[in-house]
């Protein structure tokens, strides 16, 4: 059984790493402009990007050693003709692209998703394009209990380890694709220092869901293989 890793550090200040007096860093900004530009590139649309935002742990007070910095490019939706649904589009991208890069601000991993304009921000956010705040954190208002996190992270461990187990690959598909569900919706009813969230973080941070995709993939290419 995975041990409990704490989804969440209260600190005092923001990460100095990339902040300076309430403000990214001009270095900081500088390097995520030339980053989300090269991402616009490899995502290949002809929408103009409306924003380029900070979301997260790393734009709050709760950042652990283990914090991506998320930045979101955003589109108007829209205006993107497609094929095929624009979320699955992006998403796939986003995947390729972490693939194929390894981009690190200070040793802080970036991490890339292109954003609908129109979905509003449940946690604080920083404008990058405009150099200035969208929801400004407030560290007083970070509440969140660890025992109740701790027996959420323990249950799903419990349904993970089973999974794998049972060595079936579409059942461990279905059970990621709950845990995905459980976090967005958990966003969306309790926000960012919501139980479901923190209990994502809790499981990527201790590894168990990268075992899960692991496994997944494993057992996949295995059934689809010829001996």
């Amino acid at each position: 059984m995975s041990k409990f890793v704490t989804p969440i550090v209260i600190h005092k200040n923001l990460n100095l790493a990339i902040w300076a007096n309430d403000q990214l860093r001009p270095e900081v900004r500088k390097a995520l402009l030339r980053i989300a530009k090269e991402f616009y590139k490899f995502l290949k649309v002809s929408a103009p990007i409306q924003d380029i935002i900070i979301y997260g742990s790393q734009a709050n007070y709760n950042f652990t050693s283990n914090s991506d910095l998320d930045l979101h490019i955003v589109f108007n939706y829209n205006a993107i003709k497609c094929d095929e649904p624009i979320n699955a589009l992006f998403d796939t991208k986003r995947k390729l692209w972490k693939e194929q890069h390894d981009i690190t601000i200070y040793g802080i991993p970036i991490e890339l998703y292109a954003e609908d304009l129109h979905v509003k921000p449940v946690s604080a956010s920083y404008s990058v394009l405009r150099n200035s705040w969208i929801k400004h954190p407030n560290v007083d208002t970070i509440e969140w209990s660890k025992a109740k996190v701790k027996k959420s992270v323990s249950f799903w461990q419990q349904l993970i380890n089973s999974t794998i187990k049972v060595q079936d690959y579409q059942v461990a598909e279905k059970l990621l694709g709950i845990l995905v569900k459980f976090r967005k919706l958990g966003l969306k009813i309790n926000g960012e220092f919501g139980p479901e969230n923190l209990t994502f973080k809790s499981l990527r941070n201790s590894g168990d869901i990268e075992k899960l995709n692991v496994f997944i993939n494993k057992i996949k290419d295995q059934d689809l293989s010829l001996d």
